[in-house]
């Protein structure tokens, strides 16, 4: 699945209407799309419920207004809203509001006397090409949308939401689901994108004999965003031989676990197994260390310095952060990681620790970043990383010259070297807790250990991270989930 901006968008419709299908066809195939998706959601409350289908001036408006007129057509209750009287902007739009008229559609203005509860609401107020603040009366009406008992089906993006970022800087329309159109838009994705969008449902809205057009269409539009699959991931796994002993699967070396904060370090060394390491090092301090001798004793611990440099030494590749406090033993083992030419995963403290030096990264570094690392890495705020994810993931890897990670809904991953983002469309609401984002680096740490890049290990990383929390959820519900509870469900789903 590949993702793209609004002008992707315009640009592909712009050259399936040059290669000879009409712009108004294009519109009365989105229309008639909605249309079946509100005769299904509506399908035990058919011809009972008020329709109101909510325009604007452009051609989501005009795909709302044949909306409009097929719900009339069957004998729908329904009614056209909009904040001012219709003088639509291109001639597509305009035929259509010719012919909402035409089968007798009732518009209306919007006033205060127009209920939204106990009716379906259809939000064709906004297009695609939306960014920024909504104007004050557009701000009011949606919220009226939202706080009203009512379903609701928004054409192409939600009202509001920035259809590039999923930003919503004022306010947006709360739908049920959301039918987007020939491409799939990755505002719909990340930041807001789900929580605002409902069921993401789409359609390309060409025929079969008019493939051949959209196909080439798309392949003229930059590059996207790809959005992750786990089946094509693991293919990056090394095969494992009969003949195989715990070094073929590499030594990792685990850094953190500081007083008051031992479990992080655990967690990822855990994850790190899961994830098919053959060796473990911990180096942290005595506390730690014999906390994990008892929770996993199949991980080794370097506490002194004769220790510390004979794991580094020894490492294939390093995980460095989860429990890590900024303190002078902090910097010198960052120091002397950063001294090292091996793959390394960094989290938690040791983004702090980034942050401060500006060290300049490598090319076989992983960052993980959650959006207020990212912001002190980049010395922006968290706003403003969240205002545009792709933009702040992007920045992230070229100014460190790394692979990174930019956590969230919709985890994105960049690649400096080779210039690709991707997004995973995994994940749920119940991995909200701490500690797991460690299961994350121990995951990643354990896929560098493998041999696998650190641009594959980042992606099938985030993608097991995220199923496995989509698994557990489905078998037992958002609530509660721990981070441990991931480990064995990691290794389920890397065996599978």
């Amino acid at each position: 699945m590949q993702l793209y901006t609004a002008e992707d968008s315009k640009q592909c419709d712009a050259a399936l209407i040059a290669g000879g299908i009409p712009a108004f066809d294009l519109m009365q195939r989105a229309a008639k799309r909605v249309f079946e998706e509100l005769q299904e959601m509506q399908a035990d409350r058919f011809l009972q419920v008020p329709v109101i289908v909510l325009v604007g001036s452009g051609n989501n408006g005009g795909d709302g207004l044949l909306i409009a007129k097929m719900a009339m057509e069957v004998g729908m209750p329904v009614k056209v809203v909009s904040l001012k009287p219709l003088e639509m902007k291109t001639q597509e739009s305009e035929q259509a509001l010719e012919e909402a008229k035409a089968v007798g559609v009732p518009f209306q203005i919007l006033d205060d006397n127009i209920v939204f509860n106990e009716s379906f609401v259809v939000d064709a107020l906004l297009g695609t090409g939306f960014t920024g603040s909504l104007r004050d009366d557009l701000a009011a009406l949606i919220m009226r949308v939202n706080q009203a008992q009512c379903d609701v089906l928004s054409v192409d993006v939600p009202s509001g939401l920035d259809a590039n970022t999923g930003a919503v800087e004022t306010t947006a329309i709360k739908a049920n689901a959301t039918v987007s159109f020939i491409v799939k838009k990755r505002g719909l994705y990340t930041a807001n994108g789900a929580d605002y969008s409902g069921r993401r449902l789409f359609d390309a809205l060409v025929t079969d004999q008019e493939l051949p057009l959209y196909r080439k269409a798309v392949a003229t539009l930059k590059r996207p965003v790809e959005v992750l699959s786990l089946d094509q991931l693991k293919h990056s796994l090394p095969r494992r031989l009969q003949n195989s002993h715990k070094g073929h699967y590499g030594h990792c070396v685990l850094i953190g676990g500081s007083l008051g904060m031992s479990g992080a370090i655990i967690l990822a060394a855990e994850a790190c197994y899961r994830a098919g390491a053959g060796l473990v090092t911990v180096i942290t301090g005595k506390q730690t260390a014999r906390a994990l001798n008892v929770r996993l004793p199949e991980a080794m611990t370097a506490v002194n310095k004769d220790e510390i440099d004979h794991a580094l030494s020894r490492a294939s590749c390093i995980g460095i952060g989860p429990g890590l406090a900024l303190d002078q033993w902090a910097k010198e083992m960052f120091d002397k990681v950063a001294a090292l030419n091996k793959p390394v995963v960094l989290d938690a403290g040791a983004l702090s620790l980034l942050a401060q030096d500006r060290v300049v990264s490598k090319p076989d570094w992983v960052i993980t970043p959650h959006p207020k690392e990212a912001a002190a890495l980049l010395h922006l705020q968290t706003y403003d990383v969240q205002q545009d994810r792709f933009k702040a993931v992007r920045a992230l890897s070229e100014w460190y010259h790394c692979v990174s990670v930019l956590k969230g809904s919709g985890s994105l991953i960049s690649n400096a070297a080779a210039d690709q983002l991707w997004l995973s469309n995994k994940g749920n609401p119940g991995m909200s807790v701490g500690g797991m984002g460690d299961i994350l680096t121990g995951v990643i740490a354990g896929l560098l250990s493998q041999g696998v890049t650190p641009f594959y290990a980042a992606k099938l990383g985030v993608e097991i991270h995220a199923e496995a929390g989509d698994l557990q959820a489905k078998r037992f519900g958002q609530i509660g989930i721990l981070p441990q509870d991931m480990c064995l469900t990691i290794k389920e789903l890397i065996n599978t």
